[in-house]
């Protein structure tokens, strides 16, 4: 089986060498792909090391192309997320690279499971991690910071299943049941599909998905005038009283 190395692109939010910002923080959602990556990896069998560099290093880059360089693999993958106010995915590799397949299908992978632009496979030369490590590399750019589409398509377990798929052919662990992140609750379906503004019912209790995908918590809903109520733990309230509490200023907290 293949032994792969999944890098964490940039430094730890804040710090030199931090990634982009906008709607999304690169360098925290970089942190939240990674592990869910190599954790699926090794669920499938395959051999697989996170690579991370959190301290400031504005030559971070370097520092993880000698880290995979002295661990060994078979392929690199470095994640990251774009700037500049486009939209979708893409995947670089060198001209002539053995990664170009899985490249390939990854860049694809991400539009699909997303539902956003497939920017496609690219060459580049100007990539330090891509040029200076010993085993087949790509770096993957997975949707863009700054655009409101792709913000609101984010969602971490979707980017890691399909960079797995990408990688491998194969679809990842069934991941139905909750999960959460750092924006809130989400519902996996059986075939990995999770619901989108819309009302969905699991055991007894009612929930409400957001065009994210996250649940409602902590918030109202106003639908076919009426109102509704979702709690912290994300069920609609039913058949019980609530007690509000606000502060000087008349904000509800």
């Amino acid at each position: 089986m293949s032994k792969f190395l999944i890098s964490v692109g940039h430094t730890a939010s804040g710090n030199v060498g931090c990634g982009a910002t906008g709607y999304l923080n690169e360098s925290n959602c970089t942190r939240e792909i990674a592990p869910l990556v190599v954790a699926k990896l090794k669920a499938l069998g395959y051999e697989a090391v996170k690579l991370q560099i959190d301290n400031a290093d504005q030559y971070d880059y370097v520092k993880r192309a000698q880290q995979a360089n002295s661990i060994g693999g078979d392929m690199f993958v470095e994640i990251h997320l774009n700037a500049g106010c486009g939209s979708g995915c893409e995947v670089f590799t060198t001209n002539g690279s053995k990664a170009y397949d899985s490249a390939v299908r990854v860049s694809e992978a991400l539009s699909e499971r997303l539902g956003i632009p497939n920017r496609g496979y690219k060459t580049t030369r100007g990539l330090y991690v891509l040029n200076n490590t010993t085993m087949s590399a790509m770096l993957i750019e997975a949707c863009f910071v700054d655009n409101e589409a792709d913000y609101k398509a984010y969602n971490a377990e979707t980017i890691a299943n399909a960079i797995v798929e990408g990688l491998t052919g194969q679809v990842s662990e069934n991941n139905t049941g909750w999960h959460e992140d750092s924006k809130g609750w989400w519902y996996v379906y059986a075939n990995n599909s999770y619901p989108k503004s819309t009302w969905f019912k699991v055991g007894k209790d009612w929930y409400y998905a957001d065009e994210a995908g996250y649940c409602y918590q902590n918030m109202w809903l106003k639908d076919k005038d009426k109102w509704y109520y979702f709690k912290d733990n994300c069920k609609m309230a039913c058949g019980e009283t609530l007690t509000y509490s606000f502060n000087s200023n008349g904000e509800w907290i």
